[in-house]
């Protein structure tokens, strides 16, 4: 699934490479976001020439890893077809994964890479109501969205002003089927009950609907399949250019650059561009930098529900993008973490110490006071010094900007996404962030 770029090297050479790419991949369990190649009317090209089926594996990439043991998420293949995510994933159905392994790749998946599982990706109760209403199953060619719904609020079609299709309010959907994404898979009649504040309270199947309370409104969509909002694992819908931070003028569309650089400054979510995307379903976004430079920017997990920003953000920053491995800037960058650590330790036993003493120093009064005797005031009575030298004191590091924000990675508070396209960017991947320093990892770019 990986493309060979050099036409001397025979197939055999470019299996070998492959089986060796994944292999150390799966060795260490790093996940990997892909974009998805499947542009409708066109037909493969670039690192494949299309002269025979053995030859278009670009379209199969996706399959081709997740049926090696990788865990993969499927993104968008470019911002102006944004829209084809969940026809992404029926592409990669057609190529072996079965349907729950297709829908896990834009729904659940990336919502556990981005730390973002525990509110979206699946259908479960005490997540967020973001659901899909398809006309038919999700992997049937003709499935269209005709309804999106984002905590629980009705955002496509936006044809009642009055939003009295909203979720909100204490109401059971009775489906056709609802696909989880979940361990309860498919529940056929599947019943959902979803809360005022647009969370999932109860999921179960038909009979479900005999135990609720009589106010409980009941949506009819017995004829549709009801599958989790759709997640676009990188992306650059609705930013806005005249906000996008560009180093090089002359650069793609998302900016970045530098470790501090904020996509979620960029973005505007009343784009009318956003529209067709949550019109194909797609209910969470992550916006990434342009993969450029050591530290290429900050990533940010938003909700499509035209809300403003604040109210929006489900993770920000959801990881850092790097455009390429630099270990010497890895380097810098962690002999400043780790003399934040000598100092912050020493902050603490100077801390400690400095209790330790003024208790001390009161039991000794305490001690010596004679009977009846009141107690000294603060300061009369000391402990005795102790003799020899204290630990030379450990100077405070001058502040850095770009490497506060990568100390992040090493405390395994964020991950890092890192831009790899041939077999040399994964051996540095592997032997720099995974090996040396032990980050979490996240694999994005390979096959482009």
């Amino acid at each position: 699934g990986i493309r060979d770029r050099s036409p001397s090297r025979g197939l055999g050479d470019v299996y070998k490479r492959q089986h060796r790419i994944v292999s150390l991949l799966r060795e260490r369990s790093v996940p990997l976001i892909v974009r998805g190649e499947f542009v409708p009317g066109r037909i493969p090209s670039g690192g494949f020439v299309p002269r025979a089926p053995a030859d278009r594996r670009v379209e199969g990439l996706a399959a081709s890893l997740i049926q090696s043991g990788l865990s993969v998420a499927i993104r968008s293949s470019r911002t102006r077809t944004a829209g084809h995510l969940l026809l992404q994933a029926v592409e990669s159905s057609r190529h072996g994964l079965d349907v729950t392994q297709a829908l896990h790749a834009v729904t659940r998946t990336p919502a556990e890479l981005l730390g973002v599982g525990h509110h979206v990706g699946s259908i479960a109760a005490g997540k967020d109501a973001d659901l899909v209403v398809l006309s038919a199953d999700p992997f049937v060619g003709n499935s269209q969205p005709v309804a999106v719904y984002i905590d629980g609020e009705i955002c496509y079609p936006r044809s009642t002003p009055t939003k009295k299709d909203d979720l909100q309010g204490a109401v059971a959907i009775r489906c056709g089927s609802v696909h989880t994404a979940s361990k309860r898979g498919v529940i056929p009649g599947g019943v959902m009950v979803v809360d005022k504040d647009g969370k999932i309270v109860r999921i179960g199947t038909a009979a479900l609907l005999e135990k609720l309370p009589a106010h409980v409104r009941v949506i009819d969509a017995s004829d549709e399949t009801v599958v989790p909002g759709l997640i676009d694992a990188g992306s650059h819908v609705g930013l806005r250019r005249d906000s996008v931070d560009l180093n090089d003028r002359a650069a793609p569309e998302a900016g970045g650059g530098r470790a501090t650089y904020r996509i979620a400054d960029a973005v505007d979510l009343t784009d009318a561009q956003l529209d067709a995307v949550r019109r194909a379903g797609i209910t969470t976004v992550l916006l990434s930098p342009d993969p450029r430079g050591a530290f290429a920017g900050q990533l940010t997990a938003v909700k499509l529900a035209g809300k403003p920003l604040q109210d929006s953000v489900l993770r920000d920053p959801a990881a850092l993008m790097l455009g390429s491995v630099n270990p010497s800037a890895f380097k810098k960058a962690k002999s400043y973490h780790d003399k934040w650590i000598a100092y912050e330790k020493s902050e603490e036993e100077r801390r400690k110490k400095a209790k330790e003493k003024a208790i001390e120093s009161l039991r000794l009064a305490d001690r010596d006071r004679p009977p009846g005797e009141s107690e000294p005031k603060d300061g009369e009575k000391k402990a005795p010094e102790k003799k020899g030298a204290d630990k030379k004191t450990v100077e405070k590091p001058e502040p850095h900007e770009e490497y506060d924000v990568v100390r992040r990675l090493f405390h395994k508070r964020l991950p890092v996404v890192v831009n790899i396209s041939n077999e040399l960017g994964l051996a540095s991947v592997y032997s720099t962030l995974i090996e040396k320093y032990g980050l979490e990892t996240i694999v994005y770019g390979i096959g482009e």
